[in-house]
């Protein structure tokens, strides 16, 4: 279960960055298919938390320095649902806010289970 909470969690933060850089850099990425994309990015982080706090419930967690990956984790997902609510140029911004707390997440969790 922790393996693929991993796995699941490098796509996602691969997902993410295309999302913010599709958002970033292309003109017509306020349309219905840039918001549909950050719907479901949205929806796929709130998927991956629930895997996570699942896995923490299953392994023992050491929780000293690794609290910062969820914290990370759910920051990002909130910065992904106000993604999601708009249409107009802060949901690139909020995108991008997505990718970099993911990549906090991600930095967090290797460094406190290293």
């Amino acid at each position: 279960m922790a393996l693929f909470h991993a796995r699941y969690g490098e796509v996602l933060i691969l997902l993410s960055l295309i999302v913010a850089l599709f958002s970033f850099f292309w003109s017509n990425a306020q349309g219905r298919g840039a918001l549909t994309l950050r719907r479901i990015l949205a929806g796929l982080l709130d998927l991956e938390i629930l895997i996570g706090l699942i896995t923490a419930a299953l392994v023992s967690v050491p929780w000293g320095r690794f609290i910062w990956h969820p914290l990370a984790m759910i920051v990002a997902a909130v910065f992904a649902h106000l993604a999601a609510r708009r249409q107009d140029r802060q949901a690139s911004w909020f995108s991008a806010l997505t990718v970099v707390f993911l990549l906090l997440g991600f930095l967090a969790a290797r460094s406190a289970l290293a």
